[in-house]
């Protein structure tokens, strides 16, 4: 093993260039990462072309894959493994670290069988996720399950980006025995604090409450209207700002004038990476009304800037319990309550704040990037002493 270490990198898509912010928390990870190692990634299906260029200070290279599914899945499949390979043989890859436990995941783990280096997969929740009433997770689908499996039982190591995909990872039963002391680790995809921070204009009005996320069945923002509506009986005077374009938006915006909200609602769409800080500052709440997150990206954003959350029990609120207050999902009147009680109580939302700015450290993603790559040095000396 080099003392650099090579390392490829396989998502379903990654930014197509600088000014591309596709999975932002990749991004910044990737970035990172980079700094730690020598890294090329591998991104199956954006960009919309087949091409090599760097983005971000990053090595790409793009297989075009779009929307490709069944049988046209399997030139896609051809293509990348071919590249892949490409790249294990030419730079030596010393591991292969995949995001997302699909088709990324069983790529990573059958090349690397192939070329005898580790593979690693990262999993983001959705794969081993299922919610039929709004057709969403990947466990509905009989390719996607099978696939997922493949790359969690067959990778030398999984990371579970919170607890509570860790839990639900070992209760499927794919890691076998005793998975927590052995194939499964927990670390958080990171945030970057020196973008997201703290620093809150002072402001002394009206609540303001923001939600940001795509506007797609599994946020359940209807929900979220309906929990605002009964914010507005205690706080009439709170406004609530939503980020975040999708197909739903009309629906949505047809509730909200159905219950009386349009004055109070605002629909911001689609909000560039560069600008969400400056909302995290602004806002006294973030709202998370989502019915499943695999981690949950902007939480993280939130607590960094200093903004405490109200949200359902999903992805990383549950480990963030002095910055969120949490309730079960799809209950608006429970989460209508939790934001007005935490509204009317001035001096535990000071403390959040202050807990917001302090627990977020261990989710700082330069410290993220060098867990990860302790990970991986752990992986390759184990092999070595087999070897």
């Amino acid at each position: 093993m080099s003392a650099r270490l090579h390392v490829g990198i396989i998502v379903p898509g990654f930014a197509s260039s600088d000014d591309d912010w596709c999975n932002p928390w990749l991004t910044e990870l990737a970035r990172e990462l980079g700094r730690l190692a020598d890294i090329r990634v591998h991104a199956l299906r954006y960009p919309y072309r087949a091409d090599r260029y760097t983005a971000h200070g990053i090595g790409v290279r793009s297989y075009g894959g779009r929307q490709a599914a069944g049988l046209r899945r399997i030139p896609l499949t051809a293509r990348t493994v071919y590249g892949v390979v490409q790249d294990v043989r030419r730079r030596q890859l010393d591991l292969l670290h995949a995001f997302f436990a699909h088709e990324p995941g069983a790529l990573a783990a059958l090349v690397g069988k192939w070329a005898g280096i580790p593979s690693v997969v990262t999993m983001l929740g959705g794969e081993i996720s299922a919610l039929p009433s709004i057709d969403y997770g990947g466990l509905l689908s009989a390719t996607n399950r099978r696939l997922a499996r493949f790359a969690l039982t067959q990778s030398r190591h999984v990371i579970a980006a919170c607890p509570q995909q860790a839990r639900r990872l070992t209760a499927l039963g794919w890691l076998g025995p005793a998975p927590e002391k052995s194939r499964l680790s927990v670390i958080p995809l990171g945030v970057d604090t020196t973008r997201f921070s703290p620093e809150r204009p002072a402001y002394s009005g009206p609540p303001r409450l923001l939600s940001a996320g795509s506007l797609v069945p599994v946020k359940d923002h209807a929900t979220l209207l309906d929990a605002f509506a009964k914010v507005l009986l205690g706080h009439p005077d709170a406004t609530l700002t939503i980020a975040g374009g999708g197909p739903l938006r009309p629906n949505l915006e047809s509730q909200a004038a159905e219950r009386s909200l349009s004055r109070s609602v605002r629909f911001l769409g689609a909000v560039e990476y560069e600008d969400m800080p400056q909302l995290y500052r602004k806002a006294d709440l973030l709202i998370v009304s989502s019915l499943s997150e695999g981690m949950s990206a902007v939480s993280l954003e939130a607590i960094a800037s200093g903004c405490p959350i109200v949200g359902t029990r999903v992805g990383i609120l549950d480990a963030l319990p002095r910055c969120a207050t949490t309730v079960e999902t799809g209950d608006a009147s429970a989460l209508g309550d939790a934001i007005s009680t935490l509204l009317f109580d001035a001096a535990r939302l000071a403390r959040m704040r202050t807990a917001c700015v302090e627990d977020v450290q261990e989710y700082e993603i330069t410290r993220v990037a060098q867990r990860i790559r302790a990970t991986w040095l752990s992986l390759l000396a184990s092999q070595a002493r087999v070897t």
